[in-house]
């Protein structure tokens, strides 16, 4: 009789540990909320390497030496290439937030704010999607993220630029 009496009491309590990983999976893919987000975005700066062939007459000899060229596009060579970026959401239950941002140039100097709106979405295994629209710039594309109850992490672009991400919830 004792033995009757484990094999169903072990059956709830499997059953109802399979209920609650369920649950808490679900409970981990909740964008609702604020979230406190921080990216390092970079890109290439506007100067290139090309090989070019010099003729020297004594004796007579080519010879080939690496020259920087600048695009046609670019204002010539800079070093703020690098920027962080701090931003507060307000994500609804529809996964449209705005957002206060602040980013900080590589000089320190080029501090700016900006408000900025978007989107995001959060698939069955969590993966996260969306685009950030910033007023007179380009939007930000979410192209791999991932969120697990409260963080996250991901990779952006906008435009040639790349960013790295984290989100962490409040």
């Amino acid at each position: 009789m004792i033995r009757g009496c484990k094999f169903p009491a072990y059956t709830i309590v499997s059953v109802l540990g399979l209920v609650s990983t369920v649950i808490g999976a679900d409970a981990t893919c909740v964008l609702p909320g604020t979230w406190h987000f921080f990216a390092l975005e970079a890109a290439s700066p506007g100067i290139t390497t090309t090989t070019e062939n010099v003729g020297v007459n004594a004796p007579p000899k080519s010879i080939s030496i690496e020259t920087f060229a600048f695009s046609k596009t670019s204002n010539g060579y800079t070093n703020s290439i690098a920027t962080a970026i701090s931003c507060t959401m307000a994500v609804q239950a529809n996964g449209s937030f705005s957002a206060p941002c602040t980013s900080y140039g590589v000089s320190g100097s080029s501090k700016q704010s900006v408000t900025v709106s978007g989107q995001l979405s959060a698939s069955a295994s969590c993966g996260l999607s969306g685009t950030i629209n910033i007023p007179g710039d380009k939007s930000v594309s979410i192209v791999s993220g991932h969120i697990n109850g409260e963080s996250g992490a991901g990779i952006g672009t906008q435009g040639s630029k790349v960013m790295s991400f984290t989100l962490v919830k409040e």
